[in-house]
């Protein structure tokens, strides 16, 4: 009886750091509805042929996580749930700690993420100066290699781990990562801030996290949508926004 009236005691705890992740999320979709982010994107940095200036990437960057707060946090927020309450004694400053410490690392690790995508694109930039195709084949590859993926039983174990919240903060926030992290990729190709993606996207990454077979009903459809949008784009080329 005392057991179950501990757990009962902590559920408004839980609540609370899922309540923090909300508003955390809602503050940032409000931030990329009004405009304050998704102005400077990854061509401004390096579509003009010299070193990009600090200013201008720290720009992309904040825009990146503002994105960042507005996509992954809700996804945590349904793993949260499905974890349920936490352990009895926990206390209202542990969960804040806790929920702080999730945060910094979803935040961190797709930083490192978004590095290593703007370093590919650089990449990318320099060879198409020569090549225009090159260029042009860029967003379809990348839309059907997101479906590709999407598809595949590896990204299915993947999003499996991605459920579990065993771990440490960072560990978890790298699960995520590998589950999602050709869904942002597309991001890149779309145009960063573009809403209507953005949103579509969250839905996917939010309701696969619930359950394995709501994953199946979101992800394999979002998959073969990728590919046949990718098919089109690469066909006749336009600008997907």
């Amino acid at each position: 009886m005392l057991a179950g009236s501990e757990r009962v005691g902590t559920l408004p705890v839980a609540m609370a750091g899922r309540a923090a992740l909300a508003v955390v999320a809602a503050a940032a979709w409000a931030a990329l509805a009004v405009g304050l982010a998704g102005h400077t994107t990854h061509d401004d940095v390096l579509g003009h042929g010299h070193v990009p200036h600090l200013a201008t990437v720290a720009a992309l960057i904040g825009g990146w996580l503002l994105m960042v707060a507005a996509m992954m946090l809700p996804p945590e927020i349904v793993t949260a749930r499905t974890r349920g309450a936490p352990t009895a004694g926990a206390t209202p400053g542990a969960t804040a700690g806790a929920t702080a410490a999730l945060a910094a690392a979803t935040f961190a690790v797709w930083t490192g993420f978004a590095i290593v995508a703007l370093s590919g694109d650089a990449v990318v930039h320099a060879l198409a100066d020569s090549r225009p195709w090159l260029e042009r084949s860029v967003a379809p590859a990348v839309l059907i290699g997101a479906g590709l993926f999407q598809l595949s039983p590896g990204r299915g174990r993947l999003l499996a781990a991605a459920r579990s919240t065993s771990g440490r903060p960072w560990r978890h926030a790298v699960r995520c990562l590998g589950s999602c992290w050709a869904l942002m990729l597309v991001m890149f190709a779309v145009g960063l801030g573009n809403l209507i993606w953005m949103i579509l996207l969250t839905v996917v990454m939010t309701a696969e996290r619930v359950e394995r077979r709501r994953a199946r009903l979101t992800g394999v459809p979002a998959g073969l949508a990728l590919i046949v949008v990718g098919v089109l784009v690469a066909v006749q080329p336009y600008r997907i926004a």
